[in-house]
């Protein structure tokens, strides 16, 4: 997967679970968002559901949590060589490439599984890295407050 410049902003967060009525508004009417990506897996998700913003396609492409593995190439082997999470990385990169509007990844706790997806997608697109690194330096901090 190769782009010459992300055609609209992306932003990472911890799960939308806190997610007041006003932040979600202004998240669709100030940001433009379109879809919220969530790297959870299924018994992170239970327990904290995201709360559902009316009219944003949400996707399920769950990851394993990387700090279940002791180093970051234990973190890629598992990632790399497990067929759901390459179906789930698929699943991700093809949303944010054909994307409208604003896309929002999160996972448990807003990095790990968050910073997985940036570190592919600063390699994919090294040209545009310096813009990817402020956008996400800011966003990761002020988007979403842990819940």
């Amino acid at each position: 997967y190769k782009t010459e410049e992300m055609p609209s902003p992306l932003l990472f967060s911890c799960p939308l679970c806190a997610l007041g009525e006003e932040d979600a508004a202004s998240l669709v009417r100030e940001e433009g968002l379109g879809t919220v990506v969530d790297l959870r897996t299924d018994g992170e998700e239970a327990s904290l559901p995201d709360v559902q913003i009316p009219g944003v396609l949400y996707l399920f492409a769950p990851l394993p949590p990387l700090a279940l593995f002791p180093d970051r190439e234990a973190q890629a082997r598992a990632v790399l060589s497990d067929k759901e999470s390459l179906f789930s990385l698929r699943r991700v990169f093809d949303v944010l490439l054909h994307r409208e509007g604003t896309v929002l990844v999160h996972c448990a706790d807003g990095h790990e599984r968050c910073d997985l997806i940036s570190s592919l997608l600063l390699a994919f697109q090294p040209n545009n890295a310096l813009n990817f690194i402020r956008s996400y330096s800011v966003y990761i901090v002020t988007v979403i407050p842990n819940c």
